[in-house]
């Protein structure tokens, strides 16, 4: 199995990939968390590439939100510190 997100928006259409960005910017919003930026910027890349249109994967389209929101989450949680 690849953890390859570029990869896996292949399985999105354009509107999706879209949406996924707006994602990664409100998930920006919320945490300021860094390395939104440069996965929103990859995102937003994609998103303007002209390939085969896609039909909806609704599948696809929920395992990244679910990842961004997992992530924007843990980003939040406190470490202790010594």
């Amino acid at each position: 199995m690849l953890l390859d997100g570029s990869r896996g928006f292949h399985a999105l259409s354009r509107a999706q990939r879209w949406m996924i960005v707006a994602a990664l910017v409100i998930a920006y919003g919320i945490t300021h968390e860094g390395l939104l930026i440069l996965v929103g910027l990859a995102a937003g890349w994609r998103a303007f590439e002209k390939d085969v249109e896609r039909k909806h994967d609704w599948i696809a389209f929920a395992q990244f939100v679910v990842l961004i929101g997992l992530g924007a989450a843990l980003s939040v949680v406190p470490v202790p510190t010594s």
